[in-house]
């Protein structure tokens, strides 16, 4: 045998020795602590992803049951009440439950976004109600007045909310979140194998 044969079966030698109870105590926590911080990371994002689509869930069937609507202000005639950005949460009630001061939604005419105003003044003629609108930031009143059988109320808003709403409502996002919710809640409910950190020190020899 040549001494670089030597000296190379020495380092193979060398390597192979058996791992002390220290060392093996010490892989074992590192390995505990890499896995123990993903799993956090993991289980945080499945928690804020679980949390917005339980929200947008729970709006669904509440909305569907009281026949709710979100209405996002595009214009700031509601300031500083309700400025631009502003989500509303709004309900189809029937004209006549409107009164002076309320704020309502109604169709634009020639426009598909509507208006939503203060009501200012309550007429009705002939079974229609005819309402007078008027934004909080505008010195006059609407033009001409709505004739309406039913309005949408606003109940509450939220100034600046308007952009997140309309993005978590959007049909597609709403897939998305289902479809993220199956996932993690199949991650959770999946069962899990012992972890390397569990069955690979029983493979390891161990010096006192």
């Amino acid at each position: 045998m040549t001494e670089n044969q030597a000296t190379e079966f020495h380092s193979d030698v060398q390597s192979e020795r058996p791992l002390t109870r220290a060392e093996l105590r010490r892989g074992r926590f590192e390995k505990k602590r890499r896995g123990g911080l993903a799993s956090r990371v993991g289980n945080a994002l499945i928690w804020i992803v679980g949390v917005l689509g339980g929200l947008v869930l729970l709006w669904e069937a509440v909305a569907a049951l009281m026949g709710l609507s979100l209405v996002v202000l595009v214009t700031g005639s509601m300031t500083p009440t309700m400025p631009a950005g502003t989500v509303a949460v709004v309900q189809e009630v029937p004209a006549t439950e409107v009164a002076v001061g309320d704020v309502v939604t109604v169709p634009r005419a020639g426009s598909s976004i509507p208006v939503t105003h203060r009501v200012v003044d309550v007429e009705v003629r002939d079974q229609r109600v005819s309402l007078t609108l008027r934004g909080d930031a505008n010195p006059v009143a609407d033009p001409l007045p709505y004739e309406l059988l039913e309005v949408k109320k606003v109940l509450a808003a939220a100034p600046g909310a308007g952009p997140v709403a309309s993005l978590l409502l959007s049909p597609g996002v709403r897939l998305g979140l289902v479809f993220i919710i199956a996932i993690a809640i199949a991650i959770v409910l999946w069962p899990r194998g012992s972890s390397a950190a569990d069955t690979e020190p029983h493979n390891e020899r161990i010096r006192p």
